[in-house]
């Protein structure tokens, strides 16, 4: 009878921390996602994980959620936590710094540029392809300054004046021509940034900077 009330007791217990752990889980991501942080705070200093995976399709960490959803409050709380990395991505391999800098949140990017966020990420888009695709030029010599790869090529072989070039932002172009961007580059199905350009129509400005040889 002892040990069948000792197992009964352990049962309990297990089963009353896990609902403890799905209730804090729970309130931490709604205080993350509502910008509410003085409800979150707690629960970090009790031991919750900053770097948690929140629900939906790209398991953003909460940072990345936090910035999506403008809460500015919360962002600076997680910023300050000793364990939050800076770099962790969700399953696109997008990191909170390529987030920021897409919905042009520049504040928070100069932030995470700060504390040290990388700037590139090998084999995948990396913070320059998102500057330049969302023709975010106050950004993009901030990263160029912090060692940003001017040429970084995605696994299809993409580089961000490609992406610049099909947004069609001559500014945007321009400036990365300027930093040494190569035009020649093309991506895994042979098309040049010129090659995207004229696929969209772009204005001639943008294809006569664009103008190149052959692909490298």
């Amino acid at each position: 009878m002892k040990v069948k009330r000792f197992i009964l007791t352990v049962a309990a217990t297990i089963f009353v921390s896990g609902a403890a752990l799905a209730s804090s889980y729970e309130d931490a991501i709604d205080a993350a996602l509502n910008n509410r942080p003085d409800d979150l705070a707690p629960l970090l200093k009790q031991g919750f994980d900053p770097n948690t995976a929140t629900p939906g399709g790209n398991a953003d960490p909460l940072l990345s959620s936090a910035i999506r959803n403008k809460s500015y409050n919360v962002i600076d709380l997680l910023l300050n936590q000793k364990n939050i990395d800076l770099n962790k991505p969700n399953v696109l391999y997008e990191t909170p710094l390529m987030l920021a800098i897409f919905y042009k949140e520049n504040g928070i990017a100069k932030k995470l540029l700060a504390k040290g966020a990388s700037v590139n990420n090998p084999g995948h888009w990396t913070p320059l392809h998102y500057a330049a695709a969302s023709s975010n030029n106050e950004i993009i010599p901030l990263l160029l300054r912090g060692g940003a790869d001017l040429n970084a090529r995605t696994l299809r072989g993409i580089t961000p004046l490609y992406m610049a070039a099909r947004d069609g932002n001559a500014e945007t172009v321009k400036l990365l021509l300027n930093a040494g961007a190569r035009k020649d580059f093309c991506n895994n199905d042979a098309l040049a940034p010129y090659d995207i350009a004229k696929q969209r129509q772009t204005n001639l400005e943008v294809l006569d900077l664009l103008k190149y040889d052959h692909c490298r």
